[in-house]
């Protein structure tokens, strides 16, 4: 793809969804000559069991493709299996802590066809569905199962204050996107290639 874009002198503009660890497979320079602008990943937990973020310095890769003019939409999962009324707040504050232009907070929801989906049906924990309108199991309302620690329709109150807590601590998304694009544009502005300087 770069080697058309070069050839046929294309500036865009690419909106990616990627783990963090197929991003470290590209160089910056990489992601640059591409024209990546926007990435949205997975940035779960300290505690996170997800390969694809295991041995990466997640906050430094961030970090780093901002300083690039690369904004990034962070996701994180509130209700995980250790998950608790406890430990909730260490969880949405570490997520925070990233200071991403976006970050999207979206409870953990078993959809029928995946293994989780079959796991907590062998152990009867998913709700009947007589006790949920299928509208409201979007990953921002409630839960479709029966979590083992967060119960009493607590986690609509925790999404609302993962995203309070964000806007609190790194202020209105705009201005996130404002400081990106403009490290963006003050590292590249004078770039030699002609594509990435029509871009930035």
């Amino acid at each position: 793809l770069l080697e058309l874009m070069e050839k046929h002198d294309k500036a865009w503009y690419l909106y990616t969804f990627s783990s963090a660890n197929v991003l470290r497979s590209y160089s910056i320079d990489q992601l640059i000559r591409l024209g990546v602008s926007w990435v949205w990943m997975g940035l779960e937990g300290e505690q996170s069991q997800y390969a694809k973020l295991r041995n990466i310095d997640t906050f430094s890769l961030v970090r780093q493709l901002q300083s690039h003019g690369i904004h990034v939409l962070g996701s994180t999962i509130i209700g995980l299996e250790d998950h608790t009324p406890e430990n909730i707040d260490q969880v949405i504050d570490y997520a925070v802590r990233y200071d991403t232009e976006f970050h999207q907070f979206m409870l953990y929801t078993p959809i029928p066809g995946t293994p989780l989906h079959a796991e907590l049906s062998a152990q009867g924990h998913m709700k009947d569905e007589s006790e949920y309108r299928m509208g409201d199991i979007n990953g921002q309302y409630i839960f479709n199962y029966r979590h083992p620690h967060i119960r009493d329709d607590l986690e609509a109150e925790l999404i609302v204050r993962a995203f309070q807590r964000d806007f609190d601590v790194n202020g209105p998304s705009l201005a996130r996107i404002v400081r990106t694009t403009l490290a963006g544009w003050q590292r590249y502005k004078d770039h030699p290639d002609p594509r990435i300087r029509r871009r930035f």
